[in-house]
């Protein structure tokens, strides 16, 4: 601001000076040369200089002057004008200019200007970087040159028709292990014709990796999917719409086919048997009753047959009324798996079959053994005291042991028949109770809303651990509670009974090992372990067994009923 002021007052002085010095000259001119001629006409004329310069002038030297004076003046404040916007003008086309190159070598990408032929114009830091050059030696010179080979000739035929074409160009190209995406734009002066190319040079390598790694990821997940028939869906229950993206989809078309709603093709897809079970297992998720959604039904495939799949789903959006506004899943087919349970439940209903006509005809063998034995002892065949009598006790004893296993493998011979299933500990422990009752054992159960996924011969289990207190500890009060951490539920069963010697604590679970057949707490243990259950005894001798069921996240939850 200050400079322009001194521009302004260095013109108006100079203009003011260029006036007086008219002023001076006029003056003079009128006094030596016309002196003579106006003392013959006007009398009244100055005699000296000093007042023909400033005092008595005639009205038209007057007039003449001043309009000079003004005149000059006047031209000063307008070149004052014009040259005062001529600076600011600069001024700000060398701020813009700055600016400008500014924003461009802030940017990332390597920028050029080059012109018709070829030379370089400007350019950005980015791209001096990448010719490894300074700006100076860069400009003027034939962009082209920096190109070997193949490359020469392409940018110059990519150049020549954007310059022909008027319309940018767009691609992307490898060169040494990197990806670059180039992009040339006309630039089209006030005539319409093309007086320069900008030139955009990206280094695009990370983008180029990580969508070659997600399409490759993609590409697994597809395969992954399609191996082992599962399926992605989305569902909004407000809209009552559903969206299902399989295989195909992940790898390709996925935009496409993503927008297709499908929750009418889904519930008429449904089998009619299982479709109260699907709402009643989504009103129980919807509800807060279960932390995650799951069903194991039925529906038609797209050739028209029947397939069992398993849906697992959660809801992750709600409305501010706590209601379900979207939900995510995967769709499982199921259908060898199912099959081959079939297969297997049958052959183990065979089995059971087989192993209770076989049971049957050995215990009709063995009750033959027991009347012999009858007969024997009754009318004295044998001499009590005699070698003889020592191998039929042997025989007597081991037929008993035969009996005791065989009546024991009944209560078991339905192990693995039929699948896992959720229980509810408080109804279980309502059946215990009446078995313990009998054993005037009583039962106090704090497992309130416990549900746990097993076997379900888990009851018999529970059973087993019951009347090994009773039998074995003498208790009188069993105790059923269970505690809580991130990933175990701990169902506890203790009673005041005994205990367990310390000695002996590992090896209860083990085959064999028992007064009885061995095989109670052996079997408890494979039970359990159909579903990843453990069971451990924690208790302390002589002041009861503790016997403590470790029950992994996935298979127990509380209800909240």
């Amino acid at each position: 601001m200050k400079a322009d002021s001194r521009i302004i007052a260095f013109i108006m002085i100079f203009a003011i000076l260029f006036g007086l010095l008219f002023w001076f000259f006029d003056a003079a001119l009128e006094f030596y040369y016309i002196r003579e001629y106006f003392h013959s006409l006007i009398y009244y004329y100055p005699d000296s200089f000093l007042e023909s310069l400033v005092f008595r002038v005639s009205s038209y030297s007057l007039f003449t002057r001043l309009l000079f004076l003004i005149g000059c003046i006047a031209g000063g404040m307008i070149v004052s004008f014009y040259v005062i916007r001529n600076i600011e003008s600069k001024k700000a086309l060398i701020q813009s200019e700055g600016r400008l190159k500014a924003i461009i070598n802030s940017a990332f990408d390597a920028k050029i200007l080059i012109d018709r032929e070829g030379k370089i114009l400007e350019l950005n830091d980015k791209a001096a970087l990448y010719f490894k050059k300074p700006e100076d030696e860069l400009i003027g010179r034939e962009v082209y040159s920096f190109f070997s080979g193949d490359r020469h000739e392409k940018r110059k035929s990519q150049i020549a028709e954007v310059i022909s074409s008027k319309k940018p160009l767009q691609f992307d190209e490898e060169f040494e292990d990197h990806f670059y995406r180039l992009i040339f734009y006309p630039v089209i002066d006030e005539n319409g014709k093309v007086s320069a190319v900008a030139t955009t040079l990206r280094d695009i390598t990370p983008e180029k990796r990580a969508e070659m790694e997600i399409s490759e990821s993609r590409e697994y997940l597809a395969l992954a999917m399609a191996s082992a028939g599962i399926s992605i869906w989305e569902m909004w229950e407000k809209q009552k719409k559903m969206i299902v993206i399989n295989s195909d989809e992940i790898s390709g078309g996925y935009g496409n086919k993503k927008k297709e709603d499908r929750y009418r093709e889904f519930w008429n897809s449904v089998h009619p048997d299982d479709r109260d079970m699907i709402g009643d297992a989504l009103q129980d998720h919807f509800s807060g009753k279960t932390e995650n959604y799951s069903a194991l039904y039925r529906m038609k495939d797209p050739k028209g047959d029947w397939i069992w799949v398993n849906s697992f789903g959660r809801v992750i959006e709600r409305d501010e009324a706590g209601d379900p506004v979207k939900m995510i899943g995967i769709r499982v087919d199921v259908t060898n798996l199912h099959n081959y349970r079939e297969a297997v439940i049958k052959a183990n209903r065979k089995l059971n079959l087989l192993s209770e006509i076989t049971r049957h005809d050995i215990l009709n063998q063995v009750t033959a053994i027991r009347l012999s034995e009858e007969i024997l002892l009754s009318e004295d065949h044998v001499n009590r005291n005699s070698e003889a009598w020592d191998l039929f006790e042997v025989i007597f004893k081991a037929t008993g042991m035969i009996e005791k296993q065989i009546s024991f493998t009944k209560d078991y011979q339905n192990l693995g028949i039929d699948s896992p299933k959720w229980q509810m500990m408080s109804e279980v422990m309502k059946e215990i109770d009446k078995e313990a009752a009998l054993m005037n054992v009583r039962l106090y159960d704090y497992t309130g809303g416990l549900e746990i996924y097993a076997d379900p011969m888990f009851e018999k289990v529970l059973f087993n651990l019951v009347e090994n207190s009773y039998r074995h500890g003498v208790a009188k009060n069993l105790t059923a509670k269970y505690e809580l951490n991130d990933n175990w539920c701990t169902l506890i069963l203790e009673d005041d009974g005994s205990g367990i010697e310390e000695e002996i604590k590992d090896r209860i679970f083990d085959r064999g090992f028992g007064k009885n057949s061995g095989l109670g707490l052996f079997l408890a243990r494979e039970i359990l372990d159909i579903t990843n259950i453990r069971i451990r005894e924690t208790g302390i001798p002589g002041s009861g067994a503790r016997f403590e069921i470790l029950i992994p996240k996935e298979a127990f939850r509380e209800s909240k009923e």
